[in-house]
């Protein structure tokens, strides 16, 4: 059986993916279905739904939307995930 990437490993992926900057990046969902994590998270200016392959890591796709409400800034920052301060869904 092939090892898994837990879900800081998948979140790393995205992020250096996409190239955010874990600070300003909000966290706010991530599944398991079969052997692939969606995970769905916002930059500074785009909402993002991201797939990743969670055997090799690679991306698989992702749907991505403008996202400009400045004063809605709820979700977790991406880099309190990885640092191990807060628990990814």
């Amino acid at each position: 059986m092939e090892k898994m990437l837990n879900k800081y490993e998948a979140l790393r992926n995205v992020i250096d993916y996409l190239e955010l900057d874990a600070e300003n990046s909000r966290f706010f969902s991530m599944e398991l279905e079969g052997n692939v994590y969606e995970l769905q998270l916002r930059g500074e200016w785009m909402k993002y739904d991201c797939f990743v392959d969670a055997l090799t890591g690679d991306v698989l796709g992702l749907d991505c939307e403008p996202y400009i409400d400045f004063e809605d800034y709820d979700g977790i920052a991406c880099s309190e995930i990885l640092n191990g301060e807060q628990e990814a869904a």
